[in-house]
């Protein structure tokens, strides 16, 4: 089963070839674009037939002997490759390091097996999708706001923001009143903002920090904050911009973000939770100072780190960001993205079940970066190309979506 790293290392192959289709250049172009690093390759490959042999010994290397692996690598393969080629495919012309490509595309496979064949390869054809998945569309921006007595408001669909103010109103972002009953609010009051599958808000609290909920997401916070502190809790998922006072006269105040499993002390900051339910707390600061307590431990983030927090351990390490924050901007972002965790984001987002085989869950990442605001079926067809095949159909107004290995 061809998986993405071995789609990609396939278009690589058929561009020298001279055999992409339109929409197999599209998806190369694609990939290209995501890394800037990725853009030294074409022009720089000299022995197409001797790199590609090459290239599944890097692999079969890598299983065997993986400590000189790397240096192995630098000493025979690159030496192949040469800077003045000039290699174009229609509509563009590429330029991707190749030490980073070999290692970011090909190895990643994780196997010893030809990735592909010195011949000519052939992709399975997506299949062409029906009015089966018509009902999951995109999200959308829908949210409700809970009252402390209980009372919800569904939030407009026509907006996108709703603004706690410094009178104790709650407005949308364009200073339209949200009316509220039963009287105005007391400073005490915790109000719920909660955000469906396949919904998407946001809220600008009363000191200023914006707040924004993916799907399937709750916010918990005070209509007013006291003076010495700033705590609000969190499920599901969500990306704060904290401002550092209360006020502008004011010290530093904390902020506090409480999930299940931690608790974030922030100092003025932009930074990622992805703490839904039964998974593993994942914190991803943006920019700025995050510390991170649990009953695991408490450890501090750094600008482009990671903590993931599974109740027995709290650890960290460095990553991309985009892969943690591009919902915000309304974006799919896959980067070597396993592919269960891909399929839990376009569940959440279009309100679909996916349903595995008796297999389990294929072995598969995905590469790619597509908007949210694309339809299901769009981004279906181009995940088959990674060699996974999708069924679905509708039960009780429900739409399934079985991954077929």
């Amino acid at each position: 089963m061809t998986n993405q790293h071995e789609y990609i290392a396939q278009l690589i192959k058929k561009w020298l070839d001279d055999t992409l289709t339109d929409q197999e250049a599209t998806a190369l172009d694609r990939w290209v674009e995501q890394q800037p690093t990725r853009r030294t390759f074409i022009e720089s490959l000299h022995d197409q037939q001797q790199l590609l042999e090459q290239i599944v010994q890097w692999i079969e290397l890598e299983h065997t002997d993986s400590q000189s692996w790397g240096n192995r690598l630098e000493e025979t393969t690159l030496q192949k490759i040469q800077q003045t080629n000039n290699l174009k495919r229609k509509g563009s012309v590429y330029q991707i390091n190749w030490k980073f490509a070999a290692a970011m595309v090909l190895l990643a496979a994780g196997s010893a097996l030809l990735i592909f064949s010195l011949g000519h390869l052939e992709l399975s054809k997506p299949q062409t999708y029906t009015s089966a998945l018509s009902g999951a569309t995109p999200g959308i921006h829908q949210a409700s706001i809970t009252l402390p007595e209980g009372t919800v408001i569904p939030l407009s669909q026509q907006q996108q923001q709703l603004v706690v103010g410094a009178d104790k109103q709650l407005y949308y972002e364009n200073n339209i009143p949200l009316e509220v009953p039963h009287g105005p609010l007391q400073a005490s009051d915790e109000l719920t903002l909660q955000v469906p599958r396949a919904g998407r808000y946001s809220v600008k609290l009363v000191d200023g920090t914006t707040v924004w909920l993916n799907s399937q997401s709750t916010l918990k916070f005070p209509v007013a904050f006291a003076e010495n502190i700033r705590s609000v809790c969190l499920q599901g998922e969500a990306y704060f911009d904290v401002r550092s006072k209360l006020a502008e006269n004011q010290q530093k105040t904390p902020f506090f973000v409480q999930t299940d499993q931690q608790r974030i002390e922030v100092k003025g900051t932009r930074f990622n939770v992805n703490a839904f339910q039964g998974k593993a707390t994942k914190t991803t600061l943006v920019e700025g100072e995050v510390l991170v307590h649990s009953e695991a431990g408490k450890l501090q983030l750094l600008p482009g780190e990671r903590s993931i927090n599974n109740q027995q351990s709290l650890t960290k390490s460095a990553v991309q960001v985009k892969t943690e924050t591009a919902w915000k901007d309304n974006l799919f972002y896959f980067d070597e993205t396993p592919m269960q965790e891909a399929m839990e984001q376009l569940s959440r987002w279009y309100d679909i079940q996916v349903i595995y085989g008796p297999k389990g869950i294929p072995d598969t990442y995905f590469y790619g970066e597509f908007s949210r605001s694309q339809p299901l079926n769009e981004i279906l067809t181009i995940l088959e190309e990674a060699g996974i095949k999708f069924k679905y159909d509708t039960t009780n107004d429900k739409n399934n979506l079985y991954v077929i290995p």
